[in-house]
């Protein structure tokens, strides 16, 4: 994606927010830049320090939940957005989230439309969009960014609750049910393994998913 960082991508971050989250404070130095997934207002508190001084990126839904105060960018000094659909006119959420994004002085890309195109395999609900945020944060960075080196902290497949809570969130019950019908922690696996030239390191609590030889897998168990 042009422009999208100034620095080398060699070495790249995703932020996600399970509780394995928390891990990112023993890592950070082994990344540059990274995404932060959808509203992280009530993470930075405990991660502003470390990610400043990083290029950080919003990767967000469209959904009214989504953006942060100006005051959470200008922490992280948050130049540019991601939506993870791309542009539509007719999408009332879509379009008020750019407005508002441009009237806070930001740069705004979107999903490109190869990825949105392609067949991911999880049949006609989800043929005009993606199941979650998060996976689909991990295929637009080894498709686009296409780093040397990537870190992944805060998937836990909902085999743990998110770092923090929010009150729209659904229960994680739910959450988990939805991964497991869609086979997303296999679907993640084959995924990593197409992209054998990045060398992928996910911190998780997830027990069950398994690593390969592109993919080193720390188990998060605070």
């Amino acid at each position: 994606m042009k422009n999208l960082f100034n620095s080398g991508n060699e070495n790249f971050g995703i932020l996600l927010k399970g509780k394995s989250l928390r891990s990112v404070t023993d890592y950070h130095n082994n990344f540059d830049a990274c995404f932060i997934i959808n509203n992280f207002e009530r993470e930075l508190p405990e991660f502003e320090n470390i990610l400043k001084g990083k290029e950080v990126v919003h990767f967000i839904n469209r959904l009214p939940t989504a953006p942060m105060s100006y005051s959470s960018y200008l922490a992280l000094n948050i130049k540019k957005i991601i939506f993870m659909k791309p542009f539509d006119i007719f999408d009332f959420n879509m379009l008020r989230n750019y407005l508002l994004y441009k009237v806070l002085g930001k740069e705004v890309f979107f999903l490109p439309q190869f990825i949105q195109k392609q067949d991911w395999g999880f049949g006609n609900e989800y043929k005009k969009k993606f199941p979650n945020a998060g996976i689909l944060s991990l295929i637009y960075v080894l498709e686009v960014i296409k780093p040397k080196n990537l870190w992944i902290f805060g998937l836990d497949f909902y085999h743990g609750d998110y770092l923090k809570r929010r009150q729209h969130q659904n229960p994680i019950e739910l959450q988990r049910e939805k991964f497991d019908r869609l086979n997303l922690i296999e679907f993640t696996e084959n995924l990593f393994s197409r992209y054998s030239e990045t060398n992928i390191n996910i911190i998780t609590s997830c027990s069950e998913f398994s690593p390969s030889s592109n993919v080193n897998k720390i188990i998060y168990n605070n």
